[in-house]
This record gives C-alpha cells, sequence and structure tokens, in this order.
C-alpha cells in the first residue's frame, strides 16, 4: 500500500512538470519566427552588399549559361557608371557657373552702387562750392565794398577778359568815370599841344582811343554773359559784318564817283545802287549797336549760375546807384554834345569873317 501511494505522488508530480499543449505550441510559433526573421536579415545583408550581382547570379544559376551575356552585363553596368558620374560632373559645372554669373553680378552691382555714390558725391561737392561762392557773393553786396572808382579800375584790369561776368553797377560805374576821364585827359592834350610834337599828340591820342575800345568791348562781353546771353551771337557778329561790308561798299562808291563829271545813266544807277546798300549797312549797323548797348546797359541780371560765373545779385543800395550814375552819365553826354555843337558853331562863325 505504501509503494502504490507513493508511486501515485510521483506520478502526479511529474504530470505537473509535464508542459501543456498550449505551452508546446507557443514554443513552436516562437522557434518559426525566429528562423523567419534570420533569413529576412540574411537576406537584407545579402541585397545590401551585393545589389549589382543578382542580375548576375541569376545568369550563373540558369541551365543555359552564356558568358557573353555576362560580358555584356558588366559593360552595360560601366556604362551606367560612367554615366552617373558624367551627370554628376556636369550639376557641379553648372554649379560653378551660377556661383561665378552670381559673383561677378554682385561685382557689377557693387562697381554701379560705386559710381552712383562718386557721381552723387561729385554733384554734391559742386553744390557746396556754389553755395559757398553765392554766399561770398551775397556777403561782399552786404559789405557794399564795391564802389565807383574800384569798378572804374576793373574795367581796365580785366580789358582782355571775355569769360567772366559784370553787373550793372560796375558798368554805368566804368562809362561815368571813363568818361570824365577822357574829357580831362584831352582837355590836358589840347592845353599842352604847343609844346609837344603832332606827332606825338596822335600817337597818344590813337592809344588812348584803342584801350579804351577793347576795355569797352570786354565791358560789354561781361555784362552780356551776366544777362546770360552770347556776346558774339546775336550782338558783335552783326555788328561786325555789317560794318565791313558799309566799308566795302563806301569805298566802292568813292571809287566809281571819281569820274563823275561826266556822269552817264549808267554810272549814275550804279552808284545809287552802291549808295543804297551803304546805307542799308549802316543802318543795319546802327540797330545791332543800340541793341548791345540798350541789352549791356539795362536789362537785368541772371539770379542763377551759368556758363560764365556765378551772379553778383545787386542789392537795392546798388541798384540806386546805378541808376543814379546812369542819369550822370546821360547828362554828360547830352552836356558835351551841347558843348560840342556850339564850339563847332563859333569855329564856324569865326571863319566865316
Amino acid at each position: 500500500m505504501a509503494t502504490k501511494k507513493a508511486s501515485e505522488e510521483t506520478s502526479k508530480v511529474l504530470e505537473k512538470k509535464k508542459p501543456t499543449k498550449k505551452a508546446v505550441l507557443a514554443k513552436e510559433v516562437k522557434a518559426k519566427e525566429d528562423t523567419t526573421k534570420k533569413v529576412s536579415k540574411t537576406k537584407t545583408v545579402k541585397s545590401k552588399s551585393k545589389p549589382q550581382e543578382d542580375k548576375a547570379t541569376d545568369v550563373l544559376n540558369k541551365d543555359n549559361y552564356n558568358p557573353i551575356d555576362e560580358v555584356l552585363h558588366v559593360k552595360a553596368l560601366n556604362e551606367e557608371k560612367k554615366e552617373i558620374a558624367s551627370s554628376k560632373k556636369l550639376a557641379k559645372a553648372e554649379r560653378s557657373t551660377s556661383s561665378k554669373k552670381s559673383t561677378e553680378a554682385s561685382e557689377e552691382k557693387g562697381k554701379r552702387f560705386d559710381f552712383t555714390n562718386k557721381i552723387h558725391k561729385e554733384i554734391k561737392e559742386k553744390a557746396i562750392k556754389v553755395e559757398a561762392q553765392k554766399f561770398k557773393a551775397l556777403k561782399d553786396e552786404k559789405n557794399d565794398n564795391t564802389s565807383s572808382w574800384k569798378a572804374f579800375i576793373k574795367g581796365y584790369k580785366n580789358m582782355f577778359s571775355y569769360k567772366a561776368r559784370t553787373n550793372r553797377f560796375e558798368f554805368w560805374s566804368f562809362l561815368a568815370i571813363n568818361f570824365i576821364f577822357t574829357a580831362l585827359f584831352v582837355g590836358l592834350l589840347v592845353l599842352i599841344a604847343n609844346q609837344l610834337n603832332d606827332i606825338l599828340i596822335g600817337s597818344i591820342f590813337i592809344a588812348l582811343v584803342l584801350v579804351e575800345i577793347l576795355a569797352f568791348i570786354a565791358l560789354i562781353a561781361r555784362r552780356l554773359h551776366d544777362t546770360g546771353r552770347k556776346a558774339w551771337k546775336g550782338f558783335f557778329g552783326p555788328i561786325s559784318y555789317s560794318a565791313i561790308l558799309n566799308i566795302l561798299t563806301m569805298v566802292l562808291f568813292a571809287y566809281l564817283a571819281k569820274d563823275s563829271k561826266g556822269m552817264s545813266q549808267e554810272l549814275f544807277s550804279k552808284l545809287l545802287f552802291v549808295g543804297s546798300l551803304a546805307a542799308i549797312f549802316a543802318m543795319i549797323n546802327t540797330y545791332y549797336s543800340i541793341k548791345t548797348f540798350i541789352v549791356a546797359g539795362f536789362v537785368e541780371e541772371e539770379k542763377v549760375e551759368n556758363d560764365f560765373g556765378v551772379p553778383s545779385i545787386l542789392t537795392q543800395k546798388l541798384l540806386n546807384k546805378t541808376i543814379h550814375i546812369a542819369s550822370i552819365y546821360f547828362l554828360l553826354v547830352f552836356i558835351a554834345s551841347i558843348i560840342n555843337n556850339i564850339f563847332m558853331t563859333l569855329l564856324s562863325m569865326v571863319r566865316g569873317f
């Protein structure tokens, strides 16, 4: 009985130690999963390590193996590698060219920016200089350092200066003082005429006239520039042409009129034609001379900078002085013309007696 009980107990213990069906099935499933994972890993390793040799192995595994096919397959692979390398080179070259173009464009943009900055700087510097000159001119006018005597001296100093500007005050001051100076100098020459040689007096008088003409022409040119006009175009040019033509026609008239004793109808018509031309050219010369004097003496100056310099704008005080000096000048000229007429009349009366 004891032995039976012991055997029964041992059989129960063994039964407990035996695994159940579920456990056995779970173990089998786990083992299968492990084997499938190992197989997939080996396949992925093979595919990663040798992706390009699959076709070759397929060719080798085939029953109808052909070495020519293998060589062609290898050539195709090599050409594919070359194409990939060439495409990479082309892409690299395109990137380098695009980077070069971008750098060149940025450099050109920088150059344009520098050039524009340079132009703006030059314009700014020029504007600063012009403003400084204007300020200096206005400051000089406020100080009122200009005098008639200084304007007279300045006119003779600048007798060869044709590329500047002269205001109305300096113009009229020069005319008025020069008129007085010339009258006094001519009177002095008349007083000492008996003590000097006639040739010396004549040469002095001619030199004085030439110097005054040069100073007066330069003064008128500068005054026309001050009004914004060019001296030759519309002023000195027509005066010069008409004067030359007038001289030529007068010479021709004198040449034709030397044999006027037995004047024929043909000679009379020629003299009439040449005399008419001389009168026309004289009228043209007179017109442009009066026009030049009016513009130079009475037209206002340009109040901005022009090709001939910065303006010297007249203040009200200087303008009043200009009007005063112009009035004195015309009064002196009028008195001188009356005195001249009276003197010539008395001289003719004395000669008549």
